[in-house]
This record gives structure tokens, C-alpha cells and sequence, in this order.
């Protein structure tokens, strides 16, 4: 067990980051980053917040964090170690408030774990399960290994893990006992080049999810959505899907054409999340004229009385965040209550393009007219801040989380998670 409370003389040095007085800054984790394609990766209970992260070493690790007391404690997840932040947890409240914990390598292994909290709000180690391993080549039908977990609830008895498998594609498993045991693995979309994706529940039976083709180096990428409801797959106006799973990408609803919408933006998608009617709102990037140095943030929208979409763009990302992957933006994420606020990671201040010294998050609102204004939530930052996220039902006018440190590539790092409340 390892229990870290934030020093007074810590908190003097992190408040002047702050643009917003109301504004509480808090460090949770001394040590973690995480991907943007595992959900849900923090959420709040009985006042205590559960942040899910990959340490530098490459331990797995939960951080159960009381932001009154500005303590945090650590439990470490994995019996095994992989420096790489695709291999953060996604948590998920099962009916009795126990919280289960899904992880997994980045595709080194033909296995993901999961343990399910002994009550509710695990303090640390001692209120953890034991560590249970799902065996994919069981049956002898899978091959591959499997990255990401993501973990959304479709009907009562239905909890999906959705993650990359099968063929390096979107695949998901299900299970009908609240997570003890998982039925095979089922193809979801099919292409040559691993499409990427993001999930949300409406918590009424829904499960949305938006996806590309591939990977924005390989393909020139569009952005696509379905749902599943009631056991079927639909395109966003309700039509049913036919012949699948799996489903070829094409099938689904498109929200933003490579080409059409941009005659050379490749795109990628970094969250999903519903508006105030329930309908689908997603969040993407473009890389611009495919210049790995031009990478802007879209926020796209559903009108179901035309029944199409509306992705535009709304701020600058700048810069890749470093060479080998030309499609690393700083991020961008939509608030869980109110899609009509969004948080971003960039040096290029959207209230104006002047470049920073370091990346900065940004709080954004859009205005009945459709109009985007600005505000700084760090500024002179002494390290880049990326890759926000906000957890669900957090209760707070304000809460957002992000890593902020030395992030060299995603096996090569040294952050530090923070989150900002008010």
C-alpha cells in the first residue's frame, strides 16, 4: 500500500497553473498516464474518486483519491508489468456498488484480467479481489492478442467489454453475471487496417460507438457511427444494420468523409459521449493537409429531424506530440453532463493562436449561435498537460482530469495525474 498526501508547499507551487481562481488543482497520482481508447477511466463514488493509469515501470494501478483530505492511496492491478499506457484500466459500478477493474497488454497477450472490488469504494489493496484472467484461445476460435478494455452496460443482464482482437479489429465479449465469466469473443468491424473506436452507454439499454477505418498513418480516414439497441445494430437514424456482426465500416452513419469534408484530413476519434435530447455527440481530430504539424480538434453533432451530421472544426491541436506517430494529438474530451463543453490539450491558445511554451488545457463552451469561447485552465505550466478526460456523473461545476510531465512516446514517459475541481 502506498499513500501519498499532497504537501502544502506541493500545493503552493501547483496553484499559480490555474487560470481559474474558483479552481481547486489537485495531484492524485505521483505516477501515470493513460491512453484516450479505454473507458471508463475514472469515476467517482461515496465522494472518492478512482483513477486508473499505467505507472512508469508499467504497473497497472488504481489510485483511490479523497479530495477533501488531498490524500490518495495506491492499489496496483496487475500481476504483470508492460510500460505502455494503452494498458490502463476501464472500471465499471456493477448494481451492488462493487467496482470492477478490466485491463490488459497492448496485444501481447491472448488473455485480459479483471478483479471486482470485495465492497463498495475500495480504499486500497485489501478491498480488492484476486486478479482473474480471461483465456481467449479457449474453444480454440481466437487468434491474437488483445489491447483495450472498455466496459458498457447494453440491457440489465448484458455488460459488453469492447476491445481490439480479433484480427486487430474492434471486437467485443459479453457477460450476463455482473463480470464473473464472458462469453467468446465476437468480431464487431471488419477491416484490414485496425480500426479505432469509442464507446457510451445511455445507462436505457444503449451502447453508441463511433470508429474510423484504420489508423490515421495507414488510412485516410473517416469517421463512422452505430448503436445497439435491443440486441440490434443500428446506423444513427435508426435504420438496422444487416448481415453482421461483423460489419463492414462503410455500414455505419457517416459523421465526417476524408475527402469530402477535407480533401486530405485524416481523421481520428478521441470521445463520444450524449446531449441533453440523448443524442450522440462525438469528438475528433483531423490531421490538416497531412501535415503531422497541423492536427485541429472537430466537435460533431447529430441532427435527428435531417437525420445527418455536423462535424466542425473548433480549435486548433498544433503540433504531433512526437515523430513516430504523425496523428498524437494533446486531446480533446467532452464533458459528461453538458457536450456542449469541451476540454483540450495544445501550445496554440484558441482564445487567440498565440504558441505556449508547454501544452495547456482549455475549458470550451459553444453558444446557442454555434460560437466557441475559451478559457485556460492551466497556464505556465512548467510540463505539457494531456490527454484530459472527465468522469461521469461527477457532481462538480468543474471536474477534469489529465497527466501532465515528460511524454516521449507511449512506452516512454514520466507524468504525473492531476485533476482540476470546482
Amino acid at each position: 500500500m502506498k499513500a501519498y498526501p499532497i504537501l502544502a508547499a506541493l500545493a503552493t507551487v501547483l496553484a499559480p497553473i490555474s487560470a481559474l481562481a474558483a479552481l481547486e488543482i489537485h495531484e492524485v497520482a505521483p505516477d501515470g498516464a493513460w491512453t484516450w481508447f479505454n473507458d471508463e477511466r475514472a469515476i467517482w463514488q461515496d465522494g472518492r474518486i478512482q483513477v486508473g493509469y499505467v505507472r512508469g515501470d508499467g504497473q497497472v494501478a488504481v489510485t483511490c483519491y479523497d479530495p477533501e483530505t488531498r490524500k490518495g492511496v495506491e492499489t496496483p492491478l496487475s500481476s504483470w508489468k508492460e510500460k505502455d499506457d494503452h494498458d490502463n484500466p476501464g472500471f465499471w459500478i456493477q448494481p451492488d456498488g462493487r467496482i470492477l477493474a478490466a485491463y490488459a497488454t497492448h496485444g501481447t497477450k491472448q488473455t485480459w484480467n479483471f478483479r471486482i472490488a470485495k465492497g463498495r469504494n475500495p480504499g486500497g489493496p485489501e478491498d480488492w479481489g484476486a486478479e482473474q484472467t480471461v483465456d481467449l484461445t479457449q474453444g480454440g476460435k481466437f487468434r491474437g492478442g488483445w489491447t483495450y478494455c472498455n466496459l458498457y452496460q447494453a440491457g440489465k443482464d448484458e455488460l459488453y467489454l469492447f476491445g481490439r482482437a480479433i484480427n486487430w479489429n474492434p471486437t467485443f465479449t459479453v457477460s450476463r453475471d455482473q463480470g464473473e465469466t464472458w462469453s467468446e469473443p465476437t468480431h464487431l468491424i471488419r477491416h484490414k487496417d485496425r480500426p479505432y473506436f469509442k464507446y457510451a452507454s445511455n445507462g436505457k439499454g444503449r451502447i453508441d460507438v463511433t470508429y474510423t477505418e484504420g489508423h490515421p498513418r495507414m488510412v485516410d480516414n473517416s469517421v463512422y457511427h452505430i448503436y445497439l439497441e435491443n440486441g440490434k445494430w443500428h446506423r444513427s437514424d435508426g435504420a438496422l444494420l444487416e448481415g453482421g456482426p461483423p460489419f463492414d465500416p462503410q455500414v455505419g452513419t457517416c459523421v465526417y468523409r476524408f475527402g469530402r469534408d477535407h480533401p486530405k484530413g485524416r481523421a481520428w476519434v478521441w470521445d463520444l459521449n450524449y446531449d441533453e435530447h440523448g443524442s450522440p455527440v462525438i469528438a475528433h481530430t483531423v490531421r490538416f493537409t497531412n501535415d503531422p504539424d497541423d492536427l485541429r480538434y472537430y466537435h460533431a453533432t447529430w441532427d435527428a429531424a435531417g437525420k445527418t451530421w455536423k462535424s466542425v472544426q473548433i480549435a486548433k491541436g498544433g503540433e504531433r506530440l512526437f515523430k513516430s506517430e504523425n496523428d498524437y494529438a494533446g486531446g480533446i474530451v467532452l464533458d459528461s453532463g453538458d457536450t456542449n463543453r469541451v476540454f483540450i490539450s495544445t501550445a496554440l491558445d484558441p482564445r487567440g493562436g498565440a504558441a505556449t511554451p508547454k501544452r495547456e488545457i482549455y475549458e470550451g463552451r459553444r453558444a446557442a449561435d454555434g460560437t466557441w469561447s475559451w478559457t485556460a485552465i492551466t497556464q505556465d505550466s512548467p510540463a505539457d498537460n494531456l490527454r484530459p478526460y472527465v468522469p461521469e456523473n461527477h457532481g462538480r461545476k468543474t471536474c477534469v482530469l489529465w497527466f501532465r510531465g515528460s511524454y516521449r512516446t507511449f512506452i516512454d514517459y514520466d507524468c504525473q495525474v492531476m485533476m482540476a475541481l470546482e
